[in-house]
């Protein structure tokens, strides 16, 4: 294609995307003008009604609504910028640490990195919010440095004030001077740095794996010591393989400080839900947020264009090299943090834990409180499901889980039409849940915890699978307007906050449906969740099929096959075997994303648990609960990445595929 016609294509592209957004205009104008409304920016300039207790801008009652969105926005920028120069900051060491030849840093780096990939960040972020909240007081803060406080009240540090560097200093019963960065924004930014310096670690590490080891041989041969070679030749080509996945990871951070409205920081997402429930105008703030984000994932796809990179970042990140496998005594020392950890978490949970007598026994007990379990184990199993018939969702988890062991086996080994299984186990699932027949129906309303968890991941997954291929295809079609829709929809689901898009869903989905045609709260959430992860397999998958060689498909042509054919029979199975480690991985990020659905009133497992020890007496089991509930995550999580890891890597191999590329 000339540069001539990829600008023409370009100008195309872009009234057609136009005209598209204009459509979507018209169809929610006249969605509103059925229902008697209409959109009115101008209701966000009165009085917002609130006040904020931190941000660059000072926002009080009588400020607009437009000023606390601003601050906001301000407050979403600064978290975000503290979390990725954290995640920058810890990164490389923790790469570095995974690529070592000693097997005790290796090992402290996995224990680092597993856990911060295969939990879900909002209960990372309880977990960390709660552990600040429990510091001691400011007469008690912790002063590690010189003029560093760091108590229940947050974080105090040195700050200019008026010319000069003023310390904070403990005065009366409070810290006075300097800065003093809430216990939310510190929970948040701390969160948001450690979640995805894991990542960017996985990140580096591959990209260190893909330089060719003879350039670090070449320079041993001149005599550069192992420092000065990483740091001038490995990491400079490191950086490039990298640049990348890790920009995507940047934009995930900026994304994820979104969810610091789950533990009442005042970011975009969190100041507009209030500004618009002062006014009255929760469509305008919505497409408000929908609005920045997609003007900050262009900003970010624009640099990633011009570097070069766009196509790769789907399938770079899942695939980073093996790791060096240990044998003897240095296998020991890599199991000794290990075996550590779990000889004092023994101690506490085991040796020295209340298991009844309730929240009385915890209060004695100096380990850790489990009677929390005992006596809310079915709350925070199955909700408000009822109690006569929670043997049904008992039987459905049980059967998911079965699903998706098989699942793992059959991918495994290769044999793809025992897959097909899952048409009749979901189906199967909904009837335990719902009811019909011999069953006595149960409202979706009623349905929470562990069921709800597994259930929402497995339809969302299976609805996303189900229209990934559609659009993977659209984008490479030779017809613009396809491309230009495919790539709309990619770019909402894919920018936009995901708490943002089940918070839209909620609220579009009755406006633009017939009355009585929105769904219930959890179709809507399904809604949601199934949009984000068919935005992310297209991608996958479209990398995938341009990853291809030309050669083949043009064989295959030239062999008389038609363009369903050819598609079918040569370049989705081949597609299908380079993009299925990073399609295991979007279905993980799927399964953590489930937690996010307690912010549309659902609940889920995440949400009966913190239902439970809202209740005062429970309140200090708080800390337990959520490790159990990262444990269980975890093991949920952490097989699915290994599976990954083990496509990637693993001997099982079609017949011919010796012949495709590696990725």
């Amino acid at each position: 294609m000339t540069p001539r016609q990829t600008r023409r294509d370009a100008w195309l592209g872009a009234g057609i995307g136009l005209l598209l957004l204009g459509l979507l205009w018209w169809l929610l104008q006249a969605a509103l003008d059925r229902r008697g409304l209409r959109l009115d920016f101008s209701a966000l300039g009165a009085r917002a009604g609130f006040a904020m207790a931190e941000g660059l801008l000072e926002v009080t009652p009588d400020s607009s609504a437009w000023r606390a969105i601003l601050a906001g926005l301000l407050n979403t920028l600064r978290v975000a910028l503290c979390g990725v120069a954290l995640a920058l900051l810890l990164s490389l060491p923790l790469a570095l640490a995974r690529l070592s030849r000693a097997p005790l840093p290796r090992q402290l780096a996995a224990w680092v990195i597993e856990p911060l990939r295969n939990t879900p960040l909002p209960l990372q972020l309880f977990l960390w919010y709660g552990l600040l909240l429990n510091l001691p007081g400011p007469r008690l803060a912790w002063n590690p440095l010189p003029g560093l406080f760091l108590s229940n009240r947050g974080l105090a540090l040195p700050w200019w004030e008026a010319g000069a560097l003023r310390f904070p200093a403990l005065q009366g019963f409070n810290i006075e001077g300097g800065l003093l960065l809430s216990p939310e924004f510190c929970a948040l930014a701390f969160g948001l740095g450690v979640f995805h310096a894991a990542y960017l670690a996985e990140v580096l590490r591959a990209g260190i794996a893909a330089v060719p080891p003879v350039q670090a041989e070449a320079a041993a041969a001149l005599g550069l010591p192992r420092r000065i070679s990483l740091r001038r030749v490995i990491l400079p080509q490191a950086l490039g393989f990298s640049l990348a996945p890790g920009s995507w990871q940047v934009l995930q951070l900026v994304k994820n400080a979104s969810l610091g409205l789950l533990i009442g920081y005042q970011d975009l997402v969190g100041v507009t839900g209030i500004a618009v429930n002062q006014t009255g105008r929760g469509l305008e703030g919505l497409l408000l947020v929908v609005l920045a984000y997609l003007a900050l994932n262009y900003f970010l796809a624009t640099l990633l264009k011009l570097a070069g990179h766009e196509g790769r970042s789907a399938l770079q990140p899942a695939m980073p090299a093996p790791l060096p496998r240990d044998t003897g005594w240095r296998r020991a020392v890599g199991f000794l943090p290990g075996v550590l950890l779990l000889l004092a978490l023994g101690y506490w949970g085991v040796a020295q834990a209340a298991f009844t007598g309730g929240a009385q026994a915890c209060a004695a007990a100096s380990g850790a409180c489990w009677a929390l379990l005992a006596e809310k184990f079915r709350l925070i199993l199955f909700g408000s499901y009822p109690l006569a018939e929670q043997w049904r969702p008992a039987l459905a988890t049980l059967l998911l889980g079965l699903g998706l062991v098989a699942t793992g086996w059959v991918a495994l080994r290769g044999r793809w039409r025992l897959l097909l299984g899952w048409v009749a186990l979901l189906p199967l699932w909904i009837w335990l849940m719902r009811g019909g027949g011999v069953l006595r129906l149960v409202s979706d309303a009623d349905w929470g915890g562990l069921p709800l968890t597994l259930g929402l991941a497995a339809l969302a997954l299976a609805l996303g699978a189900v229209a990934a291929l559609p659009l993977a295809l659209a984008q490479r079609s030779r017809h613009l307007p396809l491309r230009v829709a495919a790539g709309l929809f990619i770019a909402l689901f894919r920018s936009v906050p995901v708490v943002a898009l089940l918070l839209a869903a909620s609220l579009l989905v009755p406006l633009l449906l017939p009355p009585g045609a929105g769904g219930s709260r959890l179709a809507r959430a399904l809604v949601a969740l199934a949009g984000v992860t068919a935005a992310q397999l297209a991608v996958v998958l479209g990398a995938a099929l341009q990853a291809l060689p030309p050669g083949q498909p043009e064989a295959a042509r030239s062999l008389g096959l038609s363009a369903p054919a050819t598609l079918l029979l040569i370049e989705l199975p081949q597609a299908l075997r380079i993009g299925f480690p990073a399609t295991v991985n979007v279905f993980v990020s799927t399964v953590k994303d489930t937690s996010l659905v307690l912010v549309v009133g659902l609940l889920d497992l995440t949400a009966t648990l913190r239902l439970a020890v809202q209740e005062p007496q429970w309140r200090a089991a708080a800390p337990e609960a959520y490790l159990l509930l990262a444990a269980a995550y975890f093991c949920l999580c952490f097989p699915l990445a290994r599976l990954a890891e083990a496509l990637r890597h693993g001997p099982a191999r079609p017949a011919g595929a010796d012949d495709l590329p590696r990725h």
